[in-house]
């Protein structure tokens, strides 16, 4: 499995809240069974996960759509779920990638753009 790491976060003020790191790593679930998923989670120490998907109820993997998800991590891993969408494409973003009208360099562009 391949973790995608971002940059450690910490506040530079004085408050109570500037003592916390925060470290962040995005994975998909795409190729992976749910024995995998889940592995990887507990091994990196997971606290919680952030879904940023525009469709979570719709997917394949039947153990990532949102309810379902959210109920594994919990009785698996002890994990908080969270739907944050905001982070995701548009709609229109993702249908103009996903039909074809643009290519994958013109997607990440305008994605960044809107970010």
């Amino acid at each position: 499995m391949r973790w995608k790491s971002g940059y450690p976060l910490k506040s530079s003020g004085g408050s109570a809240a500037s003592q916390y790191m925060v470290r962040l790593f995005t994975m998909g679930y795409c190729g992976k069974n749910a024995r995998e998923f889940f592995t990887v989670l507990g091994q990196a120490g997971v606290k919680r996960v952030i879904d940023i998907r525009l469709y979570n109820t719709s997917q394949l993997a039947g153990f990532t759509k949102k309810n379902d998800l959210k109920y594994f991590l919990d009785a698996i891993l002890g994990v908080d779920y969270a739907h944050m969408p905001v982070m995701a494409p548009t709609r229109q973003l993702l249908n103009d990638y996903k039909a074809g009208q643009i290519d994958w360099p013109q997607y990440e562009a305008q994605f960044r753009a809107i970010m």
